[in-house]
């Protein structure tokens, strides 16, 4: 049953979240979808889905970013880069060379993503190639040789990076989650080099630069490290252990620093343990992903549904609920869909089937704190 009160808010789960002239965009991970909120009076569209790609298919895109008046998104199960043209209020897309890409069928590709001039960098999930997009001409450069240097010092098969990176001085760095090392790319030349860090076979989920040292959090529970490549400086830091010594794989979305702290994301919820730096907090909730950029600090909320940014000038915080109105969303299509996708994927079974058809019998608007999936499909992969 389709849900009467069409003006409802709905609360969403979202990938990522860019301000640009004055609106929030934002990429719905719980359908295919991009919408956008005033931030000034707080109107919210829904501008469409991204095209060839259905309709009830979650997580397609990872991260944005805008250049000269459009949106580039990251593929992550897309088959290939997206393009919105605010202006013109256009989707389109750019194909990628699959051979090079080098990944298998059905694993994220690309997640992270950063701007440096006229390029857009997209950093692999599990791909064995980092790609460079001029945003002039749409020409793509594939980085692949580091691919094999990282195969001997790896220590499993999880992802390559999961999102974070960090821009400096025309350099891009980038921590590995398979392995205990960061590389640094050369934006302009694409020539890299890779740094090993020594951290117990933990990796590393995010990383930030406060000024002096850069900062790395831990893919699972294990420990934080403060590094400086001038100098070779490592420094290591003890975060809270669970209870039982048990170590979760996927601990951490990422890491943050100002004002003089670091912040740190869990991707699980985590008692605030002890931690033997002062200036390390660990932030209480369920993340789905932060950023750190040069003026401003944002990140989502997963337990709330809450996007927040804090200006790094001031430590001023502000908080947006993200939701879209109920009447964008089809949820006949996005049932029928799911149960193709189910299907095509071979992996069918009563959970997953009850799981669909669950948003079938909504008959009212979910109460505060409740999130409505719209009976979308079940996560193929985790963060």
């Amino acid at each position: 049953m389709i849900l009467k009160d069409c003006n409802y808010l709905m609360p969403v789960s979202i990938n990522d979240a860019i301000i640009y002239k004055s609106k929030l965009w934002f990429i719905i991970n719980d359908f295919n979808g991009l919408a956008s909120e005033d931030v000034e009076t707080g109107d919210i569209e829904f501008i469409g889905e991204f095209a060839d790609e259905s309709y009830a298919s979650k997580r397609l895109y990872e991260t944005m970013q805008v250049c000269d008046g459009k949106i580039y998104f990251a593929p992550f199960y897309a088959k290939s880069i997206a393009v919105f043209d605010i202006d013109e209020k256009k989707f389109s897309s750019i194909p990628l060379d699959e051979k090079k890409v080098n990944c298998k069928s059905k694993q994220p590709i690309f997640g992270g993503s950063k701007m440096y001039g006229k390029y857009m960098f997209f950093v692999p999930v599990h791909s064995k190639a980092i790609i460079r997009l001029n945003t002039e001409n749409q020409e793509l450069d594939y980085i692949t040789g580091w691919a094999e240097e990282v195969a001997s010092i790896k220590f499993n098969d999880d992802a390559y990076v999961r999102r974070q990176v960090v821009l400096r001085e025309g350099k891009l760095l980038i921590p590995f989650c398979n392995a205990d090392a960061v590389m640094e790319l050369d934006c302009e030349t694409l020539e890299y080099k890779i740094y090993r860090i020594e951290n117990e076979k933990i990796g590393f989920s995010g990383i930030c630069f406060d000024g002096k040292d850069f900062w790395l959090s831990p893919r699972r529970d294990g420990n934080i490290v403060r590094w400086n490549p001038l100098t070779g400086h490592e420094d290591v830091i003890e975060i809270d252990k669970d209870e039982g010594g048990t170590k979760i794989l996927h601990a951490y979305a990422g890491i943050a620093s100002s004002q003089g702290k670091v912040m740190i994301f869990p991707l699980v919820h985590k008692k605030c343990g002890d931690i033997l730096n002062s200036k390390i907090i660990l932030q209480e909730g369920i993340f789905e992903f932060v950023k750190d950029e040069e003026q401003l600090i944002s990140y989502f909320r997963k337990d709330t549904g809450t996007l927040v940014f804090i200006n790094k000038k001031n430590d001023v915080k502000s908080e947006i609920e993200i939701k879209i109105r109920q009447r964008d969303v089809d949820e006949k299509r996005i049932i029928e869909e799911s149960k193709e996708i189910l299907c095509e994927d071979n992996f069918i079974s009563l959970r997953n089937l009850i799981s669909v058809l669950e948003g079938v019998h909504h008959s009212r608007p979910p109460v505060k704190g409740e999130m409505h999936r719209a009976g979308a499909a079940p996560d193929r992969q985790p963060p």
